[in-house]
């Protein structure tokens, strides 16, 4: 038995150590690699190689020529890391690449190519570029199409703005935007792919870029000296880019800006005429940011304002008459009249600048007659209104009649205001009072002074010829007041003040009913309940008594109206009273009894008792 136990454990000792030799021949078994995949890579863009072979370990080293940024990847999960390995890394030039996998030693060091092999790196190919043709100034897409077309693709065509590349695309195609700038003709176009610095030509092409055709350039209406015009430009592929130049004429604009205004068959300029009238030369061009591209020239006629009658509406005794402070309407009438027309005035002392009329403004019009409004500020040695007609376009007085207006035309004249009476003559002491003036010619600066009569201030509603003003009195005995024009004394007045005649006294009040309180017992069974109880009298000390037993109640004491609560038991199931001092408008309080408050049950008895104060 002891013979048998040794030579078993004889023969596992050897199988021990015949096993231990044959696993430490097999790590030390030197790698071989049967094949790489794939033998083919796109130019630019980054490929994963994938070794296949036997003892792999990381001492194996791929190399393949041209191609950057090569990396030895982590295996992946399931991958036998003897059997497999990955690299990866982006080829930089097209053609076949020779390429290795070799394997270094440490000892002694060395190293032995372990697999020979060659990629062929495919670059970008483009079958079309579309379209041919482009408009001038106006957003164009090109599509290109062909194979392999990598992210990295990129597109130039001379003088083409803003080349952007649109999100998406495949391998296939790609999309592009640009806006074809500073002269039409035939362009030339790259189609190229890059990486890093590097591009590879992947396609020459020519495109055409048309420009634009004008048709007719014309104006919506008469063009008029100092008025705002708007030019029209009709045509075919007229594109936002466009420009516009025109003799005398200032503040050119584009209507909308670059992108949104009119249509490849329309374009529509803004500008005001200024300094001269007649045949002013107009250029347009392709493009206002590079004014070397004329397209079209030619003239538009301004024409220049012209005055033939200056027309008031106030008469007075025959002749155009105003009083001071009346608002006077003027209408002038002409050919060509811009909104630039303004009407000025002066009195026969005082230059145009001088002020007159007071808050002179436009009141509508158009090109054949305009109108006006101010208010007659003068009067006494000041006693005429001058007007002249003065273009703020042009810069200089206007003409009429053979003459500028600033020297003899049509005349206002001015009088003085005037009252007629101020009502009323006798008031009460300590009371606000209304007066009444009457007369003409009243104005903003009209006022009323009267001492004794605090607080005055004008009425709104005025008018030229009725004025109202509010003041209470505080002084006994005769007053005397003013009636002021600016600081000018119209009209002096006087105001007797009397005593107000007494109130009449009230009737007497008849005394209140005697009454006699009685305290009040109230019960319930199951129910709640709610009552008035009337005290006798509106303050003093009032009582209540409760009792609500065992089941839960609640009791709430409140004034007659319910705004004011004076006592609330809580949910409660005891005996109790309370006692309150009260001080009502009222004799009566409110007495709420509310049953079974927690729910617990649908029977409960309460009792409550009033006591009179």
């Amino acid at each position: 038995m002891d013979i048998s136990n040794k030579m078993a454990s004889l023969v596992m000792t050897l199988l021990l150590l015949v096993g231990g030799l044959l696993i430490q021949t097999a790590a030390r078994a030197a790698p071989t690699v049967s094949n790489v995949l794939p033998k083919t890579a796109i130019l630019y863009e980054s490929q994963v190689f994938t070794v296949y072979g036997q003892n792999l370990n990381s001492l194996y080293n791929p190399w393949i020529k041209n191609c950057r940024n090569l990396v030895k990847l982590v295996p992946r999960f399931g991958d036998d890391p003897k059997r497999i390995r990955r690299f990866r890394c982006t080829p930089f030039q097209m053609g076949n690449m020779d390429a290795k996998i070799r394997y270094t030693t440490q000892n002694p060091p060395s190293t032995i190519p372990l697999y020979i092999f060659t990629v062929n790196v495919k670059g970008p190919e483009v079958t079309s570029v579309t379209p041919n043709m482009l408009t001038y100034g106006q957003l164009s897409t090109i599509t290109v199409k062909g194979n392999r077309l990598t992210p990295s693709t990129k597109l130039f065509i001379e003088h083409c703005w803003q080349m952007k590349r649109i999100s998406g695309g495949s391998w296939t195609e790609r999309k592009f935007t640009c806006w074809p700038r500073y002269r039409p003709g035939v362009k030339r176009g790259y189609v190229k792919v890059g990486w890093n610095g590097r591009t590879v030509l992947a396609k020459q092409f020519f495109t055409t870029v048309k420009g634009p055709t004008i048709t007719s350039v014309s104006s919506n209406s008469p063009l008029v000296l100092g008025q705002k015009a708007y030019i029209r430009v009709r045509g075919a592929n007229l594109s936002p880019r466009m420009g516009l130049t025109m003799q005398g004429c200032t503040n050119i604009q584009h209507l909308g800006g670059d992108k949104v205004a009119g249509t490849s068959t329309m374009r529509i300029f803004t500008c005001t005429p200024r300094y001269s009238g007649g045949t002013k030369k107009v250029v347009i061009y392709t493009d206002r940011s590079y004014p070397k591209g004329k397209v079209w020239e030619g003239t538009l006629f301004v024409n220049t304002p012209a005055i033939t009658s200056i027309t008031s509406d106030v008469i007075i005794g025959g002749q155009p008459s105003a009083f001071r402070g009346q608002p006077v309407n003027i209408t002038v009438t002409g050919r060509f009249l811009s909104s630039n027309v303004i009407l000025r005035y002066s009195t026969n002392t005082q230059p145009l600048n001088f002020v007159a009329c007071y808050g002179m403004k436009g009141a509508g019009g158009n090109t054949v007659i305009r109108r006006f409004t101010c208010n007659a500020t003068w009067s006494g040695y000041y006693n005429w209104i001058r007007f002249g007609i003065y273009d703020s376009g042009q810069r200089k007085f206007l003409p009429f009649q053979g003459r500028t207006t600033r020297v003899n035309d049509p005349r206002i004249r001015l009088y003085f205001s005037s009252v007629g009476s101020v009502t009323p003559r006798s008031v009460d002491y300590n009371k606000y009072v209304t007066f009444t003036v009457r007369g003409n010619g009243f104005w903003r600066r009209t006022n009323m002074r009267l001492p004794g009569c605090t607080g005055i201030r004008k009425l709104s509603g005025g008018t030229t010829t009725l004025q109202r003003f509010s003041c209470r009195v505080i002084r006994m005995g005769t007053l005397n007041g003013t009636i002021l024009d600016g600081f000018r004394v119209m009209r002096r007045f006087s105001v007797t003040v009397i005593e107000p005649t007494p109130p009449p006294p009230p009737p007497p009040v008849n005394p209140p009913d005697p009454f006699v309180c009685s305290p009040i017992t109230r019960r319930g069974v199951g129910t709640g309940a709610n009552f008035l109880f009337d005290m006798g009298q509106t303050s003093g000390t009032f009582r209540l008594d409760y009792d609500t037993q065992f089941v839960k109640d609640e009791i709430i004491v409140t004034d007659e109206n319910n705004t004011r609560t004076l006592f609330r038991s809580g949910c409660v199931g005891t005996q109790g009273f309370v006692s309150r001092n009260i001080s009502f408008s009222t004799r009566k309080v409110k007495i709420y009894a509310v049953p079974n408050c927690d729910g617990s049950t649908t029977t409960t008895v309460w009792e409550v008792r009033a006591n009179c104060p």
